[in-house]
């Protein structure tokens, strides 16, 4: 494994949201991991019990922007410091409500978590990596609770004494992930290292770095699953030209949905230009992709739904049916580092690092050193919060080409049940109400992953969280945050997930995948499993595998 990443089959525990087991006897919660669900956890943690939706009481939160000065960071023996928005709750020390956050005492408990990324929070928890708090913590940024948005609660200005002297160097409590490989998934070429510094990839738009670092799984561990989301692609023509992604039929773009096997080809860089999207030779342009990290979630996702499923078998970096001058790899190294690889069209392949970056570039918002320009194809994991920009800077007009719009995959939606004009949905425009997840409930659009929370042993916090934040959840008006589908939500029962993916064990680990819909619990990958009713599932197991002494692991081993 000399200067090789391998790309790793990620496990059903390491696709999202990380949480460390509790430390002390008030720091019940401390975690590190995805956006996907920094805001539900955070309404979770902070909202009162008795109110609706109900959480978990600690009426008091403290939220940060980036920047280890003003709000927590991480970092482990080897890689640097992981930076992120973050939020601290916790209940008051006397009765009452926000007024009184100042005060604390032996009985109150503290939720903490940092915003950063899925598998970084992984190599954070299972590394042994610690969180720290800026020592020039300052007043509350409104992250969970803004002054004019939702009044389900409040934040607090400041932390007091008896919270911020908890995160002083404060330890995860973790272990270990194996990287694997096998003939389909080849290494990447980043050198990662053991001690010392890590090697980092980093992207083509800004000075943001990920840092390439080697972790394994722990032997035991448990798992929390709160629900599942879509990674939804968008496109956008910056030039407002009218052609290309903004070519219109005069009231709708002509370019609204891609099949897989082209958006494959887009992706490993052997197609390159909007007709090959729409099959129309007029009016088309070179496309600028954006490639996120290896190993996010989001890539991960992306990676093994589409690009390098057993039937493409292609890659975003480096695939064993790629185009020879689109591998990231020249002679067992990293061939660009950032990433960015022209096309044959004029277009290109470029690396932005995390979520924030991926739509800054994409919607032209944040400060960037550059940003594409012509037609360009990006994605993301659907929250309102990370699409809340998509029309800051270009305003949607489809008659004349303007503005980003999303596309279906193989003619299925990720937000509706039935595509309309591709307008992504946001508080502005009130097409929040519209969002329904019809199609990633039953499983039927083919990019999405479960978004869950993960602890060395047992978490009483995480498993508090898994279940709560799936009550600030909303559909159906245009106030609603619909920024996942629920597994098991009392209030919207309608959309609760009804599906569970194949799950297998990742080669080079000797792990007996179980779907956990019998009485085996869920072990093994998932990524790209093939998707199953969790009913078909247990139908299976009771006809295929009801004998005394057989695992009732359900349908495993299978992907796309």
């Amino acid at each position: 494994m000399k200067n090789f990443l391998k790309a790793s089959l990620v496990s059903a525990v390491a696709l999202f949201a990380l949480t460390a087991s509790s430390h002390a006897q008030t720091l019940v919660f401390n975690g590190a991991g995805s956006s996907a669900l920094f805001l539900e956890l955070g309404e979770a943690a902070s909202a009162s019990s008795t109110a609706t939706p109900a959480g978990l009481g600690l009426t008091c939160i403290w939220t940060a922007k980036s920047g280890a000065s003003t709000g927590l960071s991480a970092n482990d023996s080897v890689s640097g410091v992981e930076n992120g928005q973050s939020w601290i709750a916790w209940n008051p020390g006397t009765a009452g409500n926000n007024s009184t956050c100042g005060t604390t005492n032996s009985s109150t408990t503290v939720y903490a978590y940092l915003q950063t990324d899925s598998v970084v929070g992984n190599r954070l928890l299972f590394n042994g990596g610690t969180v720290t708090l800026g020592s020039s913590a300052g007043n509350t940024a409104d992250l969970i609770y803004s002054t004019t948005g939702t009044t389900i609660g409040t934040e607090t200005a400041t932390l007091p004494t008896g919270v911020s002297g908890l995160f002083s160097s404060h330890a995860l409590n973790v272990a270990g992930l194996a990287v694997v490989t096998g003939s389909q998934y080849l290494g990447l070429g980043y050198p990662y290292a053991t001690s010392g510094s890590a090697s980092t990839i980093d992207s083509y738009y800004s000075s943001s770095t990920f840092n390439v670092t080697s972790f394994s799984l722990p032997s035991s561990y448990n798992v929390y699953t709160v629900g599942a989301a879509p990674v939804v692609f968008a496109v956008i023509d910056t030039n407002n030209t009218g052609v290309g992604f903004g070519a219109n039929n005069g009231t709708n773009f002509k370019i609204t949905d891609i099949n897989s096997g082209v958006l494959a080809n887009f992706l490993d860089g052997s197609y390159s230009r909007t007709q090959d999207v729409s099959g129309l030779t007029t009016g088309s342009e070179p496309v600028t992709v954006l490639i996120r990290e290896p190993l996010s979630g989001t890539y991960n996702t992306v990676e093994y739904n589409i690009a390098n499923t057993l039937e493409n078998q292609t890659s975003q970096d480096v695939g064993l049916n790629q185009r020879l001058g689109q591998k990231n790899i020249a002679g067992g190294a990293v061939f660009t580092n950032p990433l960015n690889i022209a096309t044959a069209s004029g277009g290109a392949r470029r690396r932005v690092i995390g979520t924030g970056e991926a739509l800054n570039a994409l919607f032209d918002t944040g400060s960037l050193s550059s940003y594409p320009s012509g037609s360009v194809l990006g994605y993301a994991f659907w929250s309102v919060g990370n699409f809340k920009n998509a029309y800051h800077t270009y305003s949607w007009n489809p008659s004349s080409g303007g503005g980003a719009h999303y596309l279906t995959v193989d003619a299925v939606d990720p937000l509706q049940t039935n595509y309309t004009n591709g307008e992504i949905p946001t508080a502005a425009n009130g097409l929040l109400g519209n969002i329904n997840f019809q199609n990633v409930i039953d499983g039927k659009y083919p990019v999405w992953s479960f978004l869950r929370l993960v602890s060395v042993g047992s978490s009483t916090g995480a498993s508090n969280l898994a279940t709560t934040a799936q009550n600030f959840v909303s559909f159906g008006t245009s106030t609603s945050q619909p920024d996942f589908v629920p597994i098991n939500s009392t209030t919207y029962p309608a959309y609760n997930s009804i599906v569970v993916r194949s799950h297998f064990a990742p080669p080079g680990q000797s792990v007996t995948a179980s779907n956990g819909t019998g009485t085996t619990a869920e072990a093994g990958g998932d990524v790209g499993g093939v998707v199953y009713t969790i009913v078909g599932d247990r139908d299976y197991i009771a006809d295929f595998q009801s004998g005394l002494g057989v695992a009732k692991t359900g349908e495993t081993g299978l992907r796309r």
